[in-house]
């Protein structure tokens, strides 16, 4: 798990490549074109074609936005952090709650 947010950290905030305006700009059509074109069929019926293609444009201007992409990934890993961390402290207490028991059904009367 560490390891997974260590890359997701280094990949979007220590990402020391320089790339020049051709490539990014070659990124930037790759991710556009990825984004319009992976959506499943019936999602596009469902929807419609001309307004899904704008929704989907507009998710992907709203993610051209360096600082606001680091808010969203913060965001994103505390919500996680927190749903995994009160898992782990619920299984924690039903840990401890029945060495309690256990104990208590142990003791000499």
């Amino acid at each position: 798990m560490v390891e997974v947010i260590e890359l997701a950290r280094d990949t979007l905030f220590f990402d020391t490549e320089v790339r020049g305006p051709a490539e990014v700009e070659e990124r930037a059509q790759l991710a556009k074109h990825e984004l319009l074109t992976k959506v499943p069929r019936v999602i596009r019926r469902l929807i419609g074609q001309e307004r899904l293609n704008n929704a989907l444009l507009t998710i992907y201007n709203g993610l051209q936005n360096k600082r606001l992409n680091k808010q969203l990934i913060y965001t994103l890993l505390d919500t996680f952090l927190g749903e995994i961390l009160e898992e782990l402290k619920e299984k924690e207490d039903l840990l401890v709650q029945d060495n309690v028991e256990d104990h208590v059904n142990q003791s000499p009367e």
